[in-house]
């Protein structure tokens, strides 16, 4: 089992290489990805991107072994919309574009009405994609260009991508946009007044907060604490 934190909270422990995760590890969460369970395969999916955004990796000799069992997973019928996502935003810090952009495509046909997984997987396109453009990936599928834009920002500089379909309107934008733009907020990689022209991001996150949708008021609140965290630590 993963080592845990003083309150529950699965601990990360640095390794002595300092880059890459032991084998110990890596193949429990294999092992976890492998069961069949969606529960365990989600909580697997989500500490290695925890690990990756940590600066940790697979080693080069079991990255395959793991991309394999994702990219099965991905295939099953039994996967929840949850463990989806998961595959997406695992595949897109562990995969490589020859390996997993045609499983990628695969989940975008399939599930192209569940917005939260389109965008992970439009993100994964855009994070994957080295030879080939993420627009030609993307050729033959019809997504709010919104939601490209936003999904695009996870993995891509601002000054990189076509921002005409910005910024959004928080008044028109519906819950999973607005979702998707907090996240992107929160990665600290949205362009300049994401959410409004004429207001900062951290005013318009503080009036998200009473959103009528439970989750983006969520999202909001869970911002906001952690941006007066940063505060905090940065002047105390």
């Amino acid at each position: 089992m993963p080592p845990k934190g003083a309150f529950g909270q699965e601990k990360i422990v640095p390794v002595a290489s300092n880059l890459f995760l032991d084998k110990v590890e890596s193949d429990y969460l294999r092992s976890q990805i492998d069961t069949g369970d969606n529960a365990k395969i989600k909580n697997a999916l989500q500490r290695l991107c925890k690990l990756y955004r940590a600066g940790l990796l697979v080693r080069p000799d079991q990255r395959i072994g793991i991309v394999n069992s994702i990219i099965g997973t991905a295939y099953r019928q039994s996967i929840d919309e949850k463990v989806r996502r998961w595959v997406l935003n695992a595949l897109a810090r562990v995969g490589s574009e020859d390996q997993c952009i045609a499983v990628v495509q695969h989940l975008l046909r399939a599930c192209s009405d569940e917005p939260q997984t389109v965008a992970s997987g439009i993100a994964a396109v855009y994070k994957l994609s080295v030879r080939r453009k993420p627009d030609d990936v993307l050729r033959g599928l019809s997504f709010d260009p919104k939601m490209v834009t936003l999904a695009a920002l996870q993995h891509v500089r601002a000054d990189q991508l076509d921002l005409r379909e910005l910024p959004l309107d928080v008044d028109k934008a519906g819950p999973d946009l607005l979702k998707l733009a907090l996240i992107v907020v929160g990665l600290n990689r949205s362009p300049e007044n994401l959410l409004n022209p004429r207001h900062t991001d951290a005013e318009m996150v503080r009036v998200l907060g009473g959103h009528d949708d439970d989750v983006v008021s969520q999202y909001s609140v869970g911002l906001l604490l952690k941006m007066i965290s940063l505060v905090r630590r940065i002047w105390v």
